[in-house]
């Protein structure tokens, strides 16, 4: 039986993370991926590679098992190979792996926007599919400009928001946001959350 089990284990630490094959491979990633946009961060530091996950459980490349408290960053909110996604996925892929959602529309998109506008509470509610946390952000951050013309933030600490430029304004990684710091919105508020 895999080291995952059911995906419902609790953690296993066989080597002292990042081990050596995270360190390996973490030195492979820091010579061919920029620094700004990768895993290492700004100081290219050794980081965890994920190989597998199932449910909660994620095996980085040593062999530990750690429990997936970020959930994928929301990608695996019911889990790691829940099997009615892969599934999903699986039919999906058969049929038409990329729909160029803002050019053409595909049924299935089209289903989900209705039923997720028919939970709102709003009158006339309409949704925005993002690609990431930090493109969801940054519809956020232009829908609140746009609604009230007004450019300020509060942004609480400590926070990820990602690494567009709006979001990493809010974020609150200094060594994130240093580099492009000039061109960042100069009206976010931080405050400790």
């Amino acid at each position: 039986m895999s080291r995952l089990g059911r995906g419902d284990q609790p953690p296993e630490i066989l080597v002292a993370p990042p081990g050596p094959r995270s360190r390996e491979l973490s030195a492979r990633l820091a010579a061919s991926e920029a620094p700004t946009v990768n895993t290492l961060g700004p100081r290219n530091e050794p980081a965890l590679v994920w190989e597998e996950a199932l449910g909660a459980n994620v095996l980085d490349a040593d062999g530990n098992r750690f429990i997936d408290l970020t959930a994928g960053f929301g990608a695996a909110a019911v889990g790691h190979r829940h099997p009615q996604i892969v599934a999903a996925l699986a039919a999906q892929a058969a049929r038409l792996v990329h729909g160029l959602g803002d050019v053409a529309a595909h049924p299935a998109r089209i289903e989900l926007a209705a039923r997720l506008s028919g939970l709102a509470p709003v009158d006339q509610p309409r949704v925005h599919f993002a690609v990431s946390g930090a493109d969801a952000v940054e519809v956020a951050l232009k829908t609140a400009l746009a609604a009230t013309g007004r450019p300020g933030v509060l942004a609480f600490e400590p926070a990820y928001h990602g690494l567009s430029p709006g979001a990493l304004a809010a974020g609150s990684r200094r060594e994130f946001r240093a580099p492009f710091a000039p061109h960042l919105n100069p009206h976010v508020v931080r405050r400790e959350g």
